[in-house]
């Protein structure tokens, strides 16, 4: 799921829609009416594959907008990413095809990446749901 190579496919990755399983149907609220209440929730998705995952989030059914996801029917899931997954591929190097913006890759590029990361394992380690 949206890797160009098929070679070349990584041992250890697990598609998106696998994490979003954990937002289950049971948990929606249901009213006298029969009405199913949606539960809003903000994703912060940390990744060092934000390509990738965001043509993930694209393909999901159920779209309210381009950021926003109705899951199960009751999870209202509006995801949010690092601000600099828009210059950033993996934490070791550009990419598949380098970055977005056409700059190189330099020790302070690395640098910059990985304080992001340590920034987004921060967010997770104090997160309610990982």
């Amino acid at each position: 799921q949206g890797h160009t190579n098929a070679r070349r496919l990584p041992t250890n990755y697990i598609p998106f829609a696998h994490y979003l399983s954990q937002f289950r149907k049971e948990e929606c609220l249901v009213n006298e009416l029969g009405e199913v209440g949606r539960i809003t929730r903000a994703v912060y998705v940390a990744t060092d594959d934000p390509v990738v995952v965001k043509e993930e989030i694209a393909n999901l059914p159920n779209r309210i907008d381009d950021r926003t996801v109705l899951w199960n029917d009751c999870h209202e899931l509006s995801f949010y990413f690092n601000p600099t997954d828009e210059s950033a591929f993996h934490l070791n190097g550009d990419g598949e095809t380098g970055f977005s913006d056409g700059t190189e890759d330099t020790c302070f590029n690395r640098y910059h990446r990985n304080i992001a990361s340590i920034a987004d394992m921060v967010i997770l380690a104090k997160s309610r749901t990982f």
